[in-house]
């Protein structure tokens, strides 16, 4: 009986198999010792065919930063479409986005080292990355400020605001020079200066809304 011929793959998922070896390796030796011809070589392939994919090394490191990011970046969203105060969420936010960040430094050392040289050298998966992030804040200040709950100030303002106090805490090389502190805390610390800032107090008759934290 003859076989049936395996479908060849997609160009998206050969794609996905470069990036999951790739990514397996940096795991292992990390992303500066692995090499385009060591990617070709687990997926028995040649180095040729895995740049007809990527066009360089470089694209191979971006693709697999902009995979990590985007797990932080669902991660904003899980917390952004809750119910709540949107300095709640926004807390939330800075607070989940910092431990998943901080338990890579701790845990995935050669893939943290990967991302603090995105984040050092700018990689386009950080622009990236960044505007979406920032639109997700923005999205809260909105519905926070329709709401009654923050002052009438420029929602775009206010969001460039709340991103520069939340990015030490998602930054890797601070994360790691700072491992032994309780980063944690200072970011809570933060959080109360930007609701002593920008909150409005409740409705007469109302009491304030309890903290998600």
């Amino acid at each position: 009986m003859s076989r049936t011929p395996r479908a060849a793959a997609t160009p998206e998922e050969t794609r996905a198999r470069i990036i999951a070896v790739a990514e397996e390796s940096f795991r292992r030796v990390g992303y500066a010792k692995t090499t385009v011809a060591d990617i070709a070589q687990a997926l028995e392939m040649s180095p040729a065919n895995v740049y007809r994919f990527f066009p360089s090394k470089a694209a191979i490191n971006d693709a697999i930063l902009m995979r990590m990011l985007s797990e932080i970046e669902e991660l904003a969203w899980k917390q952004a479409r809750r119910s709540g105060p949107a300095l709640d969420r926004i807390e939330m936010i800075g607070l989940e986005t910092h431990r998943f960040c901080r338990n890579n430094c701790l845990h995935e050392q050669r893939l943290h080292d990967m991302v603090a040289a995105g984040f050092e050298e700018n990689w386009p998966s950080i622009k990236r990355f960044v505007e979406r992030f920032e639109a997700i804040l923005e999205g809260v200040v909105r519905e926070g400020l329709a709401a009654g709950e923050i002052v009438a100030l420029e929602p775009a303002e206010i969001t460039r605001a709340i991103k520069t106090m939340l990015a030490p805490f998602m930054h890797p090389v601070i994360i790691a020079q700072c491992a032994d502190d309780d980063l944690e805390g200072d970011l809570r610390r933060v959080m109360r200066m930007l609701r002593r800032a920008v909150a409005l107090p409740p409705p007469a008759g109302e009491g304030p809304a309890p903290s998600r934290t």
